[in-house]
């Protein structure tokens, strides 16, 4: 693909972030001014950012930086599109740039934050203040000073956040890890302080305290991102965050988000608003924001999460909680008030690829390409997703021309955009680039590297499958299936598609049989080996494991799942759909009978009993689901099963994370119909107890 092919798109260079420290002097005027010029600072942000919504923006990144260091608002938003740079382009000079601009938002909000007294602060620190005081110190602010506290705790979440992704040990995941906290525990109070307010005073007292639209949907941001996202987390990796003081609850943060982001009409359920559990959320929301004209600073924040729970994160994971028909009407008048939104552009490209209406999702990401030419990191994004649309309908060599543009212009993860372009080379045609992707698959473990302090477990993946390409004399089974699944892309691919896999892998397991009846005739020879070579059983399983895939996906698609669980548990399933079902499960169950003998790929086991639970989730054999995605949970074993010792799988991580969401559905569709017993294996409610 020659450069041409990208006329337009090239990158834009946008304004240069103002290096800049925050002398005494400016915070003095921010804080003898602020309070007369926040409606104004405000207008001008709420322009900034339909400017960026609208996708201009250089034109938004100028207008903030009019003001940098003389207004919050302006410093702060400033510094929010520092963080998005930063982090789209993995960057060094982005992310000190973005790292800067956070620490004058930390040093600006902090300084004009309610003075406290020494003795009260020093007390604070060593003691912890009681919620009671920090009530009376929240109710004696200014309407800026409110401003101030929550813009701290949002930019003190994302230099932790941001400092987290980039560097690399343990004292600075403590410390990060701490600021996290602190942030959250802001949000926390606030939340606390509006609740009091409503449940005393009503609404109208929101308004007497001086409180508005902009200060709520803030808070209804952190604490609606907060409890969202950890209860999303694996139970392993929960149980840290656990310990550091935080707590996650679905549908508690649902709700914040959908009222924040003013999605009426949104029904929210999890177990614990179905079966009595040990915290019932209150419905306290719909008398708590003010009616004013502004929606609020942080609506289009909510928004965006929202979208990617119900449209991105529901099609690679079994969420609890998904609407994706609500979340569709929603995004189609997202595009009515923004039509050149490459965000909202973006996120209609991920539905169609959900429903596997690939040429259409072609058609979105191509059209963000075109109109977004500030930041070519923007159509970074959009080359990943084309690579896996092309890759999904069979299109290698067009995959592989934009995993190449990734490896050359994103820093983000050389080795992964390598093993990409390898790999659907080698789907393309092994014998005529041969050469090309022996010398790429040498390439692919020599750019390894590691996020907070830990390393990638894909990037660990497709190291392991590159340094298996030459144990197998430069030979891989099926590696394009394997890496689109393992990136949740095998859920996109259209019926027709599946159909022509499901042909080749019958000739791949033909294959195989012919190879092991020969060697079986042979065996009289001085072959001491039952199998024709040593990764045999590898193969025979990663075919079997697909083949049960597509035929489940032919049979009933992912995007069937997509809609209320009130709704999933009612759906009927044909004699047609049964029998192709069935088959399915018998190509999985395969599996667990050979996985004893498979060499390298253990993570063939365990995530095909995952699979196996999610496909009697959809033939509704909830207590059989169960006990698969228990066995995965134990490498792919369950308790009464025998087998080998359990060993560590590839993407064990990845795999936790959907099994935890996994059981969470199961737990609501079963809570739904009144199924759910006592001492039921499941998820816990980790929501906090204060």
């Amino acid at each position: 693909m020659s450069d041409d092919d990208f006329e337009g798109v090239e990158e834009a260079v946008s304004p240069t972030i103002p290096s800049i420290k925050l002398q005494k002097k400016d915070l003095k005027v921010m804080l003898s001014t602020g309070e007369q010029t926040l409606d104004e600072d405000i207008d001008e942000l709420i322009e900034a950012i339909k400017l960026f919504l609208n996708s201009k923006v250089n034109q938004a990144e100028k207008l903030l930086q009019t003001k940098y260091g003389k207004t919050l608002y302006h410093t702060h938003g400033t510094a929010v599109l520092a963080v998005l740079k930063g982090v789209m382009t993995f960057d060094s000079q982005d992310i000190q740039y973005a790292m800067d601009s956070l620490k004058n938002t930390v040093e600006a909000s902090s300084y004009l934050r309610k003075e406290q007294s020494f003795m009260s602060s020093f007390s604070g620190m060593v003691f912890g203040s009681s919620e009671k005081t920090k009530l009376e110190t929240l109710s004696s602010m200014t309407r800026y000073q409110k401003h101030a506290e929550i813009i701290f705790a949002e930019s003190y979440l994302l230099k932790a956040v941001l400092s987290l992704i980039t560097e690399a040990n343990m004292v600075t995941f403590m410390k990060d890890a701490m600021a996290i906290r602190h942030s959250y525990s802001v949000y926390k109070i606030c939340y606390k302080y509006l609740q009091k307010i409503v449940e005393t005073e009503g609404k109208e007292g929101l308004l007497e305290h001086d409180i508005d639209s902009h200060f709520v949907t803030g808070v209804y941001l952190g604490m609606g991102a907060f409890n969202l996202m950890l209860s999303i987390l694996p139970q392993k990796l929960l149980r840290i965050f656990e310990m550091i003081g935080f707590g996650g609850h679905r549908d508690f943060g649902m709700k914040c988000l959908a009222l924040g982001a003013q999605w009426s009409g949104l029904e929210v359920a999890s177990p614990s608003a179905v079966v009595k559990k040990k915290k019932v959320v209150i419905d306290m929301f719909s008398d708590q924001v003010p009616v004013e004209a502004s929606p609020g600073t942080r609506k289009f924040l909510c928004d965006i999460i929202l979208h990617t729970y119900h449209i991105v994160l529901a099609t690679m994971v079994q969420l609890p909680g998904c609407d994706v028909p609500h979340a569709t009407k929603m995004m189609d008048i997202n595009l009515t008030n923004h039509p050149n939104s490459f965000l909202y552009l973006i996120f209609k490209g991920k539905l169609s690829q959900s429903q596997r209406n690939i040429t259409q999702a072609i058609e979105d990401f191509n059209r963000v390409v075109t109109i977004q030419k500030d930041w070519r990191q923007l159509a970074h994004v959009c080359f990943w997703e084309l690579a896996v649309c092309h890759a999904a309908i069979g299109k290698w060599e067009k995959a592989a021309e934009y995993a190449d543009i990734l490896y050359k212009e994103n820093k983000w993860s050389k080795s992964i955009y390598l093993y990409l372009k390898g790999t659907f080379l080698y789907c393309a045609d092994p014998i005529k680039f041969k050469s090309q992707i022996a010398d790429i698959m040498k390439e692919v473990p020599k750019h390894l590297k590691k996020v907070a302090g830990k390393s990638i477990p894909l990037e660990k993946f497709v190291a392991r499958k590159a340094r298996k390409y030459f144990i197998q004399n430069e030979r891989l089974l099926i590696p394009g299936l394997e890496i689109l699944y393992m990136w949740n892309g095998f859920d996109l691919i259209p019926e027709d598609r599946l159909k022509e896999i499901v042909q080749e892998l019958d000739t791949i397991l033909e294959d195989l049989d012919d190879q092991q009846s020969r060697w079986k005739v042979d065996a009289a020879n001085e072959n001491d080996t039952e199998i024709p070579y040593e990764t045999y059983y590898d193969d025979l399983c990663l075919a079997r494991f697909f083949k049960g895939l597509a035929t489940r996906e032919i049979a009933i698609p992912n995007s069937s799942m997509l809609v209320p669980e009130c709704e999933l548990f009612k759906q009927k399933i044909s004699e047609g759909q049964e029998a192709m079902l069935n088959y399915s499960v018998r190509q999985l169950e395969f599996i667990a009978l050979q996985a004893d003998q498979i060499e390298y790929d253990h993570w063939i086991l365990p995530f095909a009993r995952y699979e196996l639970g999610s496909l009697h989730i959809r033939r509704g054999q909830y207590s059989k689901a169960r006990l698969e995605f228990q066995a995965a949970l134990n490498g792919g074993y369950s308790d009464d099963e025998a087998g080998k010792q359990k060993r560590k799988a590839s993407m064990e991580s990845s795999l936790h994370m959907r099994i935890h969401n996994a059981f969470s559905k199961l737990n609501l569709i079963e809570a739904l119909q009144g199924q759910v017993s006592e001492g039921q294996e499941g998820e816990e409610d980790h929501s906090d107890e204060d």
